[in-house]
C-alpha cells in the first residue's frame, strides 16, 4: 500500500511539473508594447489620409484648371512639395513603427507556454511583414512624386515641348510615375493586410490570458 502511495505521489508530480512547464504566462510588457504600436499604426492611418486629401485636391485642380488652359503650375509643384512632407513624417513614423516591433519581439523570450509564444512570433513576422511594406509604399510614392516634380519643372521653366528629347522625357516620367503611384498602391495595400492578420492573432493571444 506504501509503495502504490509512493507511485501516485510521484505521478502527481510529474502531471504538475507537466502543467508548470505548458503553463501560460504572458508579461503585461508585451501587452504595452503592442499598444504602442496600434498607436503609431493609428498615427500613420491618419497621416496617410491627409496625404490622399492632399494628393486629391491637387489632382482636382489640375482636372478642374486643364481644360481652360489655366493651370498655375508652380502652385500645383507647391501642393506635390506638401504631400512629398506627408511622405517624409511617414516615413519618421515607420521608422517609430519598426523600433517598436523590434521591443514586442524582445519581450516573447518572457513568455511561457508553446501556443503563446506561437502566437507571439506570428504576430511578430506579421508586423515585420507590413512594416516592409508600408516602407516600400513610402518609397514608391516617393519615386513617383518625383518623377511629377521633374515634368513640372519643364512647364515652369517653359521648356520647348517640341523638342523630342523634352517630349520623349516627359512621356516616360508620367508613365514611370503612374507605375510607381500603383506599385505604392500595391504595397499599402499589403500593409493593411499584415497590420489586419497581426491583429487578429493579438485577438486571440488576448484570450489565453
Amino acid at each position: 500500500m506504501k509503495k502504490q502511495f509512493l507511485v501516485i505521489g510521484a505521478l502527481f508530480l510529474v502531471c504538475t511539473m507537466a502543467m508548470c512547464v505548458n503553463q501560460i504566462q504572458i508579461p503585461d510588457k508585451f501587452f504595452e508594447s503592442y499598444g504602442k504600436i496600434e498607436t503609431t499604426q493609428k498615427e500613420i492611418d491618419t497621416l496617410y489620409s491627409s496625404y490622399w486629401e492632399q494628393q486629391t485636391k491637387r489632382i482636382d485642380y489640375v482636372t478642374k484648371n486643364r481644360q481652360t488652359q489655366n493651370v498655375d503650375n508652380k502652385y500645383v509643384l507647391s501642393m506635390l512639395e506638401s504631400e512629398v512632407i506627408f511622405l517624409d513624417e511617414l516615413a519618421k513614423k515607420n521608422t517609430i513603427y519598426s523600433n517598436q516591433i523590434n521591443e514586442l519581439f524582445g519581450s516573447v523570450n518572457d513568455m511561457k507556454g508553446d501556443e503563446a509564444k506561437t502566437k507571439a512570433n506570428k504576430i511578430v513576422i506579421s508586423l515585420r511583414k507590413s512594416q516592409q511594406n508600408l516602407a516600400n509604399s513610402i518609397l514608391r510614392y516617393k519615386t513617383a512624386s518625383e518623377y511629377v516634380a521633374k515634368n513640372l519643372y519643364y512647364y515652369i521653366n517653359n521648356a520647348d515641348l517640341t523638342n523630342p528629347l523634352i517630349s520623349n522625357d516627359i512621356k516616360n516620367n508620367n508613365l514611370s510615375a503612374k507605375g510607381d503611384f500603383e506599385y505604392g498602391d500595391q504595397f499599402l495595400s499589403e500593409y493593411n493586410l499584415a497590420k489586419d492578420e497581426a491583429n487578429a492573432t493579438y485577438q486571440e493571444l488576448k484570450k489565453l490570458k
